[in-house]
């Protein structure tokens, strides 16, 4: 009897420690039941979504996918697999777009899915902004190469032109064309 005793209060316990982590996690935790429906979020589930913990339960969370087809696929393969990871892009309740990366586990309990969401649209904007700077480096290095390959022809006119200028009469007509020459390349 004691043991069976033992083993009640492990498990208690084992629900309280569960309870606790699932409802304190920073990361976001859903349950979901058929047809993707959530029965239960966490707060930092709740706050990805942009909803009051109260008011997440009950929505499908496919409602979220701009694209219509994102979720559905992961919905599908979890189902199928019995595990799922995507990473998509969501419209939040208030209409905030952010990106997420879901991990998720079919049948937790029978019929119920826990999904874990990461919230990662700041690393992803870090990581486009970078991409834009790698690209702006490179057309700067392509605008710098072009400019000196501009600057070297530019001096082999003026020396040319400056040749030609020693070389003709003051006032004459090429004298006059040389000239303008030189002056153009400086």
């Amino acid at each position: 009897m004691a043991a069976g005793l033992r083993l009640g209060r492990s498990v208690r316990e084992r629900e309280r420690l569960c309870s606790g982590v699932f409802g304190q996690s920073r990361v976001g935790h859903f349950v979901l039941a058929e047809r993707g429906v959530i029965v239960d979020a966490n707060d930092a589930g709740a706050a990805l979504l942009d909803l009051p913990r109260g008011q997440v339960e009950g929505h499908r969370f496919a409602e979220f996918d701009p694209t219509g087809v994102v979720i559905e696929d992961a919905w599908r393969r979890l189902l199928r697999e019995g595990t799922a990871h995507v990473e998509a892009d969501v419209v939040t309740a208030t209409g905030t777009r952010r990106t997420i990366v879901f991990t998720c586990r079919a049948n937790v309990q029978p019929g119920l899915h826990l999904v874990t969401d990461q919230d990662v649209t700041e690393q992803r904007q870090l990581e486009e902004r970078s991409r834009q700077g790698q690209k702006m480096e490179a057309v700067g290095r392509l605008a710098g190469g072009i400019a000196h390959d501009f600057n070297n022809m530019l001096t082999a006119m003026i020396g040319y032109s400056d040749l030609m200028l020693a070389g003709l009469e003051e006032g004459s007509v090429l004298y006059d064309h040389a000239h303008r020459v030189n002056q153009a390349a400086h």
